[in-house]
């Protein structure tokens, strides 16, 4: 029996400085400083963070600060894993990202010069 089966290995990127708060106060367009093409709102995560699809379940960024690719990517696609961005593009990125770009893709308005892997 696999152990994912229904549930999701997508979720939304939450924080207090991420695109979405995880709470129901939702941000404008206009808190994405940084660009909607540079900001992550949904990440792939592995089996071990998979949640039931129906569960309000998302990827708290800001607990992984330390390693923020931790729980990321897993065994869906091998070194990589898939990232929807707030322009709606989805986007492949290595499983070996630099952590402080990653991080700056994470925060809408960070104020990072950030260049897409």
């Amino acid at each position: 029996l696999d152990q994912s089966q229904g549930k999701t290995h997508y979720l939304g990127v939450t924080g207090p400085k991420a695109a979405f708060t995880g709470t129901t106060i939702p941000r404008s367009l206009l808190y994405f400083r940084d660009g909607t093409s540079r900001t992550i709102v949904l990440v792939q995560v592995d089996d071990a963070f998979a949640v039931e699809w129906t569960k309000p379940a998302d990827y708290n960024c800001e607990q992984h600060d330390a390693n923020p690719i931790g729980g990321i990517g897993g065994t869906l696609h091998i070194e990589t894993f898939l990232a929807a961005f707030c322009d709606g593009s989805v986007r492949s990125l290595a499983m070996d990202v630099d952590p402080v770009t990653l991080r700056a893709l994470f925060t809408p308005q960070g104020g990072e010069q950030v260049e897409l892997p």
